[in-house]
Parts: C-alpha cells; structure tokens; sequence
C-alpha cells in the first residue's frame, strides 16, 4: 500500500497464507478488509504498522470474490458491516458485524457464485 503524501513510503502487508483475492476500503479511509483464496477475511487498519483488528476464517468455503462495507447513515456512519461474497456450497455470502463476528444476514436466492457486491448508501428514517 502507497500513500498518496509520500508515494516513497509503501507498507506491504503479508498476514494472508493463500493468495489475496479481494481488498476493500471503508468510507473513512482507516480500515481495510482483504480476503483470500480460502475464504478467509483480515480486518486491518490502514495506517501506522497495519496492526490486525480481526481474522475471520472460511467466511465463504472457497475464493472471497469481493467485499462490501455496509454504510448505514443514522447519526453517522457505521462501518462496522461487512458484505462477503464468493465461491459456496450453499451460500454464497454473508453480512456481519466485524466487531463482534455476530451474524448480519445471508445473502440468499443466489445459486451460483457471487463474482461482485455493493450497497447503495441511503437515510433511515
């Protein structure tokens, strides 16, 4: 990863054990969620020493195709959802609380693999 400040400046970051098949910042800019071709998902902040928020294993069963965060504007907006799809079985992405691990949801009616998602940011009520 380059800055745009200093494009001399440039950290690699290596904590995925199969090849890096998605990668996905968040609005804000200071978090970054990879996957791999196991499924496998890293939540890492993008700045300083790229310390690891989170690592999720076989979120999807085989290659994470592509990543999602969910903005949901209440007050401000909320990064903490993300949107998994690829390679399944029977499902073929999922949405969850990055934080927590807790479970946001199923992306379902799909019966092949997902190759891209994204979400349309808008107003709650």
């Amino acid at each position: 990863m380059r800055g745009l400040q200093s494009l001399t400046e440039c950290y690699y970051f290596q904590q995925h054990k199969f090849d890096t098949t998605a990668v996905r910042f968040n609005a804000k800019g200071n978090l970054i969620a990879s996957g791999d071709a196991e499924g496998n998902v890293i939540v890492w902040e993008s700045f300083g020493s790229l310390p690891v928020r989170k690592l999720f294993d076989k979120v999807v069963v085989g290659k994470v195709m592509d990543i999602a965060w969910l903005h949901i504007f209440i007050r401000s907006p909320d990064d903490k959802r993300l949107i998994i799809v690829g390679e399944g079985k029977q499902t073929f992405g999922r949405v969850f609380l990055f934080d927590t691990a807790t479970n946001g949801g199923e992306i379902s009616g799909a019966s092949k693999c997902l190759n891209s998602t994204d979400v349309r940011p808008q107003k709650l009520p």
